[in-house]
């Protein structure tokens, strides 16, 4: 952690609106600022990894102002992924299963103090302009080299490293075939 701190300064402090930025250690659960402090907080694809979702939404709710924006980009399941397909992604990619779940996380913005203000169902159009701008790999021949080489780079990279790869591929494709889909939601607080 100390070294993405070090980083993260390096980057604001090089960036002309640096002056504007702090950068602090700390947990979406523990967020080191004031009641009201932050008028946006944005988030993108990393809910999934947190553990008790609920905790960090009402941290979230906390630090923000009453006219305040939480701008969320996150990946869910769809109908069409597959219950094994989920489990050995989720376990995979150490994602909390429910994290997938629109219905779970809508239910849990609505007890943490937020309400939906908008959201953009996005679908796969985000990895189809990496594919298409060829920004990112070719998701289909990663896991087609991953599963050709599996042997070796479990011996060379280990277990866990391998299948984090693989999901990670895996994870692209799902979206692009629509077992996975992106969502924006735009949060503002709840009125009292």
């Amino acid at each position: 952690m100390a070294a993405n701190i070090k980083r993260g300064r390096e980057l604001v402090g090089d960036h002309p609106y640096g002056h504007m930025v702090a950068v602090r250690l700390g947990t979406i659960e523990q967020i080191p600022a004031d009641d009201g402090a932050f008028r946006l907080i944005f988030a993108r694809d990393m809910l999934g990894h947190i553990e008790d979702l609920e905790r960090a939404l009402v941290e979230c709710r906390r630090v923000l102002s009453a006219s305040g924006f939480m701008v969320i980009v996150e990946v869910f399941a769809t109908p069409l992924l597959e219950p094994d397909e989920a489990r050995r992604l989720c376990a995979d990619s150490a994602i909390v299963p429910e994290r997938l779940s629109v219905a779970d996380f809508e239910a849990t913005v609505a007890v943490t103090g937020f309400e939906v203000e908008r959201l953009e169902v996005i679908g796969s159009e985000f990895v189809e302009a990496s594919q298409e701008a060829g920004t990112a790999p070719n998701y289909l021949l990663q896991i087609s080299r991953l599963r050709r080489a599996k042997d070796q780079l479990v011996e060379e990279l280990g277990e866990v490293p391998y299948r984090a790869m693989y999901a990670n591929a895996l994870w692209s494709i799902y979206r692009l075939i629509g077992k996975l889909e992106s969502r924006v939601y735009v949060l503002q607080p709840a009125e009292a």
